[in-house]
């Protein structure tokens, strides 16, 4: 049986959130994060626009129209993400970080939570279902592996980093998986 679409949705919200966090700051020579980025949110926007905009405009009487608005303002941005020159300049940085936000604020309070109160479970598990082929589709249409809704698998050389931004001590002897430990514990 499927995912609950609550739950998809919200781990989409994570894992684009998690990705725009990184294109603020430096990332190594040669990742496509951008690319990635845009990609994702197209993906996650396509699903919402597809699945969760036309069920909750038949079944949530008070529907922000923010909602579709933001659906358009992620695409816009995924865009011009998409083509922005590498580094990313600040100014895109801000639009698609201001997208994401606003879009996240507005599905989570308008949509997603009166989903979760009217809603019965078994039809939240069909909608999950509906979302995440969606999303599959437009991943794949992308060129992209579908399938997991897991997070990207972080570097060594990433969490070297943030195990010394954090201070652990004798973070360059470690692996990643012990990395992965020591900046769980330091939390």
């Amino acid at each position: 049986m499927g995912a609950n679409v609550i739950r998809l949705v919200r781990t989409d919200h994570r894992r684009i959130t998690d990705l725009t966090g990184r294109l603020g700051r430096r990332y190594r020579a040669g990742e496509s994060l951008p690319a990635q980025i845009s990609t994702e949110i197209r993906a996650h926007a396509v699903a919402s626009g597809d699945c969760l905009l036309p069920f909750a405009e038949d079944r949530l009487a008070d529907l922000d129209p923010a909602y579709g608005e933001t659906l358009d303002e992620l695409t816009a941005a995924a865009t011009k993400l998409a083509n922005a020159p590498d580094p990313v300049p600040r100014p895109v940085v801000e639009q698609v970080t201001s997208a994401v936000r606003r879009h996240i604020d507005v599905e989570e309070a308008t949509v997603l939570d009166q989903l979760d109160n009217t809603v019965s479970v078994e039809r939240l598990r069909l909608l999950g279902e509906a979302f995440k082929r969606g999303r599959d589709a437009a991943l794949k249409a992308r060129g992209e592996r579908a399938g997991k809704y897991s997070r990207p698998r972080v570097s060594r050389a990433e969490l070297y980093e943030r195990a010394r931004y954090r201070g652990i001590a004798g973070r360059s002897a470690m692996s990643r998986s012990e990395l992965l430990s020591a900046l769980k514990e330091s939390e």
